[in-house]
């Protein structure tokens, strides 16, 4: 069990004060357990959101700066106003929050906030700049790498995106997003080198994590590598999870090309009318378009 004066313990206490209409009991409880643990990140944030319920944002604000200006509260208080500010959808201003604090105290938890805050204000390029600033101090930062290289890819900068990818690959060798990710570039690639090891990257992050991201990517490079009998459950699973043809016609699309493949050109057509119904635009939508002519006339 949980000592009573533990933060855990006394977060989950000042939450059955809070409902039970006692948030000045609440906010006592915490402020008594950041006398004894004034570094507590979680005892922090739970204060911060304390204070923004019953007295509002501003007030929130008050508790959220005070805490950052306290020596013996950092690190984890720096954060506290941009967090604040991102919470009341303003995200530019979190952002320029987080990189003020940055030039004083740089720190990898503060270039991810940043840089994520400017995502969230529309601002991708100021996004990529954080991070590639952050990664100029700390190469191996592999959540700036995983962030940036997601930046990349929206902006189509895919050689600069696996170029990240194959680095934190190395650095984490277990991590199944970035490699779904890195076997998803690669498989753009021409060539039998490229296929394989878009293959073999695919096959590990299924391994490590079946859903229907890595089943969406074994199956399609599965299918661009003449495997369309093994790729179909794949690619069947991963467009049902995904909804229905309207909601996401590029999955719908990957399977049709799979059917297709084995023969079955009647259901491939009944997979992928529906998607190319609307006008929903995607990477693949001209090979989509194809593929349906060419099953319409048979």
């Amino acid at each position: 069990a949980e000592a009573p004066s533990s933060a855990p313990a006394r977060r989950q206490l000042a939450a059955v004060l809070v409902r039970n209409g006692d948030p000045k009991g609440a906010e006592a409880l915490i402020r008594q357990g950041l006398r004894e643990a004034p570094g507590d990140a979680a005892l922090q944030q739970a204060l911060v959101g304390l204070v923004r319920e019953a007295q509002g944002p501003e007030a929130a604000m008050d508790v959220a700066r005070q805490l950052a200006a306290r020596p013996e509260a950092r690190p984890a208080s720096l954060v506290l106003p941009g967090d604040l500010m991102l919470a009341e959808k303003q995200p530019q201003q979190a952002a320029e929050a987080y990189a003020a604090v940055a030039k004083e105290a740089p720190s990898a938890i503060l270039a991810l906030r940043e840089a994520n805050a400017w995502r969230a204000a529309g601002q991708a390029e100021k996004a990529t700049a954080t991070l590639r600033s952050w990664l100029a101090r700390a190469p191996e930062d592999t959540d700036a790498l995983l962030l940036l290289s997601q930046l990349d890819m929206q902006a189509g900068r895919m050689d600069a995106a696996e170029q990240h990818l194959d680095k934190l690959v190395a650095l984490k060798p277990r991590d199944a997003v970035a490699l779904n990710n890195l076997a998803w570039l690669t498989g753009r690639r021409e060539g039998k080198e490229a296929a394989a090891k878009a293959e073999a990257l695919a096959q590990r992050a299924y391994y490590l994590s079946p859903n229907q991201e890595t089943a969406d990517t074994l199956g399609w490079i599965l299918a661009r590598n003449g495997q369309a009998q093994r790729a179909v459950p794949l690619l069947r699973r991963a467009a049902a999870l995904r909804g229905t043809a309207q909601q996401d016609p590029a999955a719908a699309y990957r399977l049709a090309y799979a059917l297709n493949a084995t023969g079955a050109k009647e259901e491939a057509l009944a997979v992928l009318a529906p998607a190319l119904a609307g006008n929903q635009p995607f990477p693949e939508r001209a090979e989509a378009s194809r593929l349906l002519a060419s099953l319409r006339t048979r």
